[in-house]
């Protein structure tokens, strides 16, 4: 009887013992919360940063022309995709994303919905304008090899779509 007792009382011992690891985690300044870093899980960014038009151009492996400034956006970042796709960032709190890449697929990354979506012939180009009441946000064409994405938070204007049309390459 004292031998049964022993062995229920060790069989539980037993059982237990290892939820004695199952605490729950505090965060002290020695012992940071798990981040997607630390946790082993990163997404990888497939773009790489540069400051100048020349290093997108030797990365992506293709030539593109953009506009210096546009108005109404203050500043521009780039950005490429390593032998395929070179992205120029205008603005800080309202963006307009152009994109050029070797492909010949939307390669805007916007995936909103649009009131209106028509196909127009800018500057003899096909091009796809996706836009709401306050103006064009969406633009896409191709020319030769090459797809194209003009993105706005903010609407743009007809002379302003024509322009970045015109003028990206």
């Amino acid at each position: 009887m004292k031998c049964t007792k022993l062995l229920k009382s060790f069989a539980a011992a037993l059982l237990i013992l290892p939820l004695a690891g199952c605490t729950q985690k505090t965060e002290t300044a020695d012992t940071p919360a798990e981040t997607e870093e630390t946790a082993g899980i990163s997404i990888a960014n497939p773009f790489v940063h540069t400051d100048t038009v020349e290093e997108a151009e030797k990365g992506a492996g293709f030539e593109i022309e953009l506009p210096e400034a546009i108005e109404g956006f203050e500043e521009r970042s780039l950005t490429f995709m390593e032998g395929y796709m070179i992205q120029a960032v205008y603005g800080s709190d309202n963006t307009l994303t152009i994109r050029k890449a070797k492909d010949h697929a939307d390669i805007s990354g916007d995936y909103n919905t649009y009131k209106e979506e028509a196909e127009r012939q800018i500057a003899g180009k096909s091009v796809t304008v996706r836009m709401n009441d306050d103006g064009i946000h969406n633009l896409t064409w191709t020319d030769g090899d090459y797809s194209y994405a003009a993105v706005s938070d903010k609407g743009l204007s007809e002379e302003t779509a024509e322009m970045l049309v015109r003028s990206v390459r």
